[in-house]
C-alpha cells in the first residue's frame, strides 16, 4: 500500500493579530515561505523596537527550503525580510 503524504501547514506568527505574517507549506519534506512580515510594538512595549516570526522551526531545514512568496508588499507582509533572510539562508 503507498503511504500518502500530507501538506503541512505551520503559521508562524499573523494568527489573530496585523502584522509578522508567516506560513510555511510543507510537502515531503520540501518547504515553501508564504509572507515575511514584521509587527510594530504596542505602548505597553518599552525598549521593543520590531517584532518578527519566530523561525525556530527553519532551523536545520534550510536545505528544504524552495522559496519565499510574498502575498502582497504591504510590511506586515515583507517588513521582517531584511531580519530573517541571512538566518535562513547564509
Amino acid at each position: 500500500m503507498k503511504k500518502i503524504t500530507n501538506l503541512r501547514i505551520i503559521p508562524l506568527g499573523g494568527l489573530a493579530e496585523v502584522g509578522r505574517n508567516m506560513i510555511l507549506l510543507e510537502y515531503k519534506e520540501r518547504i515553501l515561505i508564504i509572507d515575511a512580515g514584521f509587527r510594530l510594538p504596542e505602548e505597553d512595549m518599552p525598549g521593543v523596537d520590531y517584532i518578527v516570526p519566530n523561525i525556530e522551526y527553519l532551523k536545520g531545514k534550510q536545505k528544504n527550503i524552495l522559496g519565499l512568496v510574498f502575498t502582497h508588499g504591504h510590511y506586515d507582509h515583507i517588513g521582517a525580510v531584511p531580519y530573517l533572510v541571512q538566518k535562513i539562508w547564509n
